[in-house]
């Protein structure tokens, strides 16, 4: 069934007063409860008030309902000292037991997202042991799973601070979210009730202006996928370096942060009009971004510029751009294709100068030669 986007100015603000809402369940009985630091959980009514139930240790952070109607807490600890267990309120009374608090001899300090199967397995993600560690790369966080005669054993390891868990509808598959690796991967539910490594998930990207998939695989895969996709008579692709990429990058007129993008650059600026919704409820610039585009205020814009000059730029340096010896604008990316003869460039100039085949000058290791405005993507 096709899903319809919710217009953000439909919703209502409910449960205000919440500390650390990291989790949100429904339960069969219509309740909405989220998980809340100054108790355990929360019922947030309909009116919008709460009704806070049991203490947990830690943080409360994922929650999720299993079929007894309990709520599943996932405790969050790395941040205050606490442990980070995992934990079980009933909501009718308040009581709260551990399910979990160590694995393999090691106290849990960092239980993530809970998910309950239909056999009453709950798998749970732990992030990591070090957040600082974690985020500099070490891949330590896990899947852990309590049966239910209270067993618990380590499932999956090696992923990139462990998060958010999906069990998919047959339940063959456990997805988990790696926020460091900013990924989602899946791994095999066994047969045997083991799980299986994590699996490559392919995403159409199209990053370059063409057509184009990003691979996301664990790291540990990576010099297996490679070979893979290199060896003569499978996939039959060739592997290309960082300047090639960048050259294909320029020739389409594919902008990148910390080139053509940052935080000093409106999205208008930058031609990125089809990803901005001038419809939907508020977001961080919504109000810039809609004055520059009510009033045509946008004073700048994204160009290709072809370079009349076959010395190469020194990297690092912003050439300008001039009009009768006065700063229009600067280039941001440029690249020598190996089948032209010009060098080709992207860039901001102000709109007044911004045409196709205005003539600038281009000022750069302290010479200057001309050069032409072009559109984008570069004509072939």
């Amino acid at each position: 069934m096709a899903l319809a986007p919710i217009p953000l100015t439909t919703l209502v603000k409910l449960g205000a007063g919440l500390k650390r809402p990291e989790g949100v369940s429904g339960g069969r009985d219509g309740r909405v409860w989220a998980s809340d630091q100054t108790s355990a959980c929360a019922e947030v009514r309909p009116d919008g008030t709460l009704r806070r139930v049991g203490k947990a240790e830690g943080a409360p952070n994922g929650i999720t309902m299993d079929a007894a109607g309990r709520i599943l807490i996932a405790g969050w600890g790395l941040d205050s000292g606490d442990p980070g267990p995992l934990q079980r309120l009933d909501p009718e009374t308040g009581h709260v037991e551990v399910v979990c608090a160590e694995i393999a001899g090691r106290r849990l300090l960092a239980s993530n997202y809970p998910v309950v199967d239909r056999h009453g397995n709950i798998w749970c993600s732990h992030s990591t042991w070090d957040v600082a560690a974690a985020w500099a790369g070490v891949a330590d966080g896990f899947v852990y799973r309590i049966a239910p005669d209270g067993a618990a054993r380590i499932m999956a390891e090696g992923f990139h601070f462990a998060n958010g868990l999906a069990l998919d509808a047959e339940e063959s598959y456990l997805y988990v979210c790696q926020s460091v690796a900013r990924n989602v991967v899946r791994c095999p539910i066994r047969g045997d009730d083991t799980l299986g490594a994590a699996e490559a998930v392919v995403v159409r990207t199209d990053p370059l202006g063409l057509s184009g998939y990003d691979l996301l695989a664990p790291w540990e895969q990576a010099v297996a996928v490679w070979q893979a996709l290199a060896a003569p008579g499978t996939a039959n692709a060739l592997p290309a370096g960082l300047e090639a990429l960048e050259t294909a990058r320029i020739e389409n007129g594919v902008g990148r942060y910390g080139r053509e993008y940052g935080e000093a650059v409106n999205p208008l600026e930058g031609g990125l009009r089809r990803l901005i919704s001038f419809t939907k409820g508020c977001y961080t610039g919504q109000e810039v971004v809609a004055r520059l585009n009510t009033y045509d205020k946008v004073q700048r814009k994204l160009v290709g510029v072809v370079l009349e000059n076959k010395l190469r730029i020194a990297a690092g340096k912003r050439p300008r751009l001039l009009v009768d010896g006065q700063e229009v604008g600067y280039l941001t990316s440029w690249a020598r294709p190996p089948r032209r003869q010009r060098w080709l460039a992207l860039g901001y100039l102000r709109r007044a100068h911004a045409k196709v085949r205005a003539q600038v000058q281009v000022e750069a290791d302290g010479v200057s030669f001309p050069a032409r405005v072009a559109s984008l993507p570069f004509r072939r």
